[in-house]
């Protein structure tokens, strides 16, 4: 029976190569990302104090149609918006 012996360097060798196979095998953690689009970024930069809306000809308009008596608003429209700012209120 012939027995060889297992030499230091096949062994450290051995190891080599898989620590090698091993460092190969590592998986690459990646990281959670956010981008915000590009409308967002131009929606947050917005303000209510800085939207300058100009009313005084709609005011106009309606205060005409009242002396005249043609000025009319639907009901439901009223009951919508009255029901909507109770529920924003928490009412």
């Amino acid at each position: 029976m012939d027995i060889k012996a297992v030499g230091v360097n096949k062994v450290v060798n051995l190891y080599r190569d898989n620590s090698k196979v091993s460092r190969n095998n590592k998986i690459e953690r990646k990281s959670d990302t956010l981008e915000i689009s590009p409308l967002a970024k131009k929606l947050s930069g917005l303000s209510i104090d800085d939207i300058n809306i100009d009313k005084t000809k709609e005011i106009e308009r309606i205060k005409e149609q009242i002396k005249k008596g043609t000025y009319n608003v639907d009901s439901k429209d009223i009951a919508r918006k009255i029901i909507n700012s109770m529920k924003g209120r928490g009412i």
